[in-house]
């Protein structure tokens, strides 16, 4: 019988009666790319779906748009289209493809990534005016010593912009030395590290190596928009010629001071042991003419003025120079014709050359550093520091001279701090509370804010600000050095209110749920509340501690650490004691951030091996810690969880991300390796900040 059904079995398939099996089609997608952050386009191929069926794409779950919009598979099961991710928390999410004739669906894993931008400068380090040059008598350029330019327009000065802010150099600018306009749509500016930057009248370029000798140069000068010249400390020279600098050219053994050039084939250069040396297209040997000359100015090729040791002025008739004239400056000079100049020195006086004589100096500044007069004017502009500038410090003011009289002092660079540490604008907090919303402090007292497209100008608001809070786009609350509090209400800042007089006097976090409570630490373990109106008196809840930081996400729960290991928490009316979490001094904690009552994380310094660990706290105790980075590296100081599931530290050059269950490897974002503070309202917006007065977005 077996037999009989066998045979009868090859017959039928012999017939054709009695089908082979067929493999069966497996129902896939593929994602291309399948990594990438919110906005990402990704193609989507499909196989193995019904013949001309309709196909629906989900995000999540949630259908998204597609291109095509309708997807219609092609006779064999296939299709191609394409999405946008949207706005997602980093992390996998689920991309599912579902015919909507055969319910046949394939899903394949999109990775969300967390992307940060550019640094952008926002805050800029002011210091000392080195330079300025007047192409006209309502066009004029100032540089700094901290890499920034001033521009002045007839009336008002404008700036700072950042020119020469975090190239080659570990204080993250370097000192511009000179700059000189030919028109006001063309300037060339040098630094001390050999670098040369162009302005087009609007924007300034990016640096240009032109010093290959490694020498800082000391002055350029530019008869027109397509010549200029250059000298450095090294002795070289280095001449512009349409676009293109030479390289440089030993002409001199010592340091040459200035260059002066009024066309493109006469310039005069003067060195620091007193030579002046000529360029007719080569440049000569250099000529003694004095013990030391500190500055030229030619405004024609038969009339030159050096200034020399001693308070001399020497002038060249296009043949020789003259013995030297007593006029009390030394430091500057500008001639604007072969009948008038102006110059100035290092103790503030001035004086002005008219016809054949110079007048007596007289004081009009404190440290005058450069001047510069327009071509055919009796106007000109002289730029010191000095100065009372912010916070107690130096600032950069200009004078103005109308052919007469020279004008009281207008600042237009308000250092920060002495005129030998300027801190300039370390950033030390920033408090997003909406995507389009964000305040942000420094260490000099500066404020600043986000309205979601621009930061606004520094505003000087206090002294050596710590933290801010904002608990709404129009409340914050700041705090300093010196126990005081600073309040923003209707984009106005109030304030200072001295609220924490005990010892140790320096606040140095705060943290508002709402607009009617706060709480602030200070350096000596005392924490401080507020109710909307009032602040309590300083209570002393951990002593011997220096709290670093605290972190309220609602008025009943807050949870404060410091220096030496130890967290405390609040719940409603008390504070608990403190409790050291690794039982080592060694250990400090640096920063803590609840985003609930039962979710904290805090970032854990290891004093022993230099390592960066964090702990999470769920509403109870403490977990074991988790390194962030490998010991001796420089790692996350401060970090922020708006959810659960998301968090982010910053410290360094480095951020990290939290999604709840692990965290990423570091991901270099700031070149300038001092990330200070970072906020983050959603997992989808975070701002980070540096101590170069930089900001990062996260998205």
């Amino acid at each position: 019988m077996r037999r009989l059904t066998a045979v009868l079995a090859t017959a039928l398939v012999a017939l054709g009666l009695f089908a082979q099996p067929v493999a069966a089609v497996t129902t896939s997608i593929t994602l291309t790319p399948n990594v990438g952050p919110p906005t990402t386009k990704v193609t989507v191929t499909g196989a193995g779906f019904g013949v001309s069926e309709t196909v629906k794409v989900y995000f999540s779950a949630a259908q998204v748009a597609t291109l095509p919009s309708t997807i219609t598979t092609t006779s064999t099961g296939t299709f191609t289209a394409s999405f946008t991710v949207p706005a997602s928390a980093p992390g996998k999410h689920a991309v599912k493809a579902t015919g909507q004739t055969s319910l046949l669906s394939a899903s394949q894993y999109f990775l969300v990534t967390f992307t940060w931008g550019k640094p952008q400068l926002v805050d800029p380090q002011q210091g000392i005016p080195t330079s300025i040059s007047c192409a006209t008598t309502s066009f004029c350029v100032a540089v700094d010593d901290h890499g920034l330019a001033f521009i002045y327009k007839g009336t008002t000065w404008s700036g700072p912009q950042g020119v020469d802010i975090n190239f080659g150099n570990v204080l993250g600018y370097n000192p511009l030395t000179s700059v000189s306009c030919p028109t006001t749509t063309f300037c060339v500016a040098v630094d001390d590290q050999g670098l040369a930057f162009t302005f087009n009248g609007t924007t300034w370029s990016r640096p240009k190596s032109i010093d290959a000798a490694g020498n800082g140069f000391n002055s350029v000068s530019c008869p027109t928009t397509s010549f200029c010249a250059a000298v450095d400390y090294g002795g070289n020279a280095l001449t512009y010629k349409n676009g293109t600098w030479s390289g440089p050219s030993a002409i001199d053994s010592v340091s040459l001071n200035s260059v002066s050039c009024p066309t493109t084939n006469f310039c005069i250069a003067v060195d620091a042991s007193g030579h002046a040396l000529t360029y007719n297209g080569t440049w000569s040997s250099p000529t003694v003419v004095a013990t030391t000359l500190h500055s030229v100015s030619c405004p024609t090729t038969t009339f030159c003025v050096a200034l020399g040791y001693g308070d001399d002025a020497f002038t060249y008739n296009g043949t020789k120079w003259s013995s030297g004239t007593y006029i009390g400056a030394q430091t500057s000079v500008s001639c604007s014709t072969t009948t008038f100049c102006a110059a100035v020195d290092q103790y503030g006086a001035a004086a002005t050359y008219k016809a054949t004589t110079w007048s007596n100096p007289t004081v009009v500044g404190h440290v005058l550093q450069s001047v510069s007069c327009p071509p055919k004017a009796t106007f000109c502009i002289a730029v010191d520091y000095g100065g009372a500038g912010r916070n107690g410090g130096f600032a950069g003011d200009a004078y103005t001279y109308n052919g007469t009289n020279w004008s009281s002092p207008t600042i237009i660079d308000n250092a920060g701090g002495t005129q030998i540490n300027i801190t300039g604008t370390d950033f030390d907090s920033v408090s997003c509370p909406t995507t389009y919303f964000c305040a942000a402090v420094d260490i000099v007292g500066n404020a600043l804010t986000y309205n979601g497209t621009k930061w606004s100008s520094p505003k000087s608001i206090g002294n050596l600000l710590a933290s801010v809070s904002c608990p709404t786009a129009s409340l914050c609350v700041a705090v300093g050095v010196g126990g005081n509090a600073y309040t923003y209400q209707g984009g106005t800042w109030s304030g200072p209110k001295t609220i924490d007089n005990d010892s140790g006097n320096s606040l140095t976090s705060v943290s508002c749920p709402t607009t009617n409570f706060c709480i602030a630490v200070d350096a000596s373990g005392h924490a401080l509340t507020y109710n909307g109106s009032i602040w309590s008196n300083p209570s002393g809840i951990d002593s011997g501690g220096s709290f670093t930081s605290v972190s309220c996400p609602t008025t009943t729960f807050c949870v404060a650490v410091d220096s030496t290991d130890n967290a405390l928490t609040y719940k409603g009316t008390t504070w608990s004691s403190p409790k050291s979490l690794d039982n080592d001094t060694a250990f400090r904690l640096t920063s803590v951030s609840c985003p609930t009552t039962k979710f904290c994380v805090v970032v854990d310094f290891d004093g022993h091996n230099d390592q960066v660990l964090a702990r999470t706290y769920n509403g109870t105790t403490w977990g074991t810690a988790t390194a962030l980075t490998a010991p001796y590296t420089v790692g996350p100081r401060t970090l922020a969880c708006p959810t659960t599931t998301f968090c982010v530290a910053v410290g360094g050059k480095i951020a990290l991300t939290y999604n709840g269950t692990m965290w990423s490897s570091p991901k270099t974002i700031d070149a300038n390796d001092r990330l200070t503070a970072v906020s983050c309202h959603t997992q989808y917006f975070c701002i980070a900040i540096d101590g170069w007065g930089e900001v990062i977005k996260g998205t």
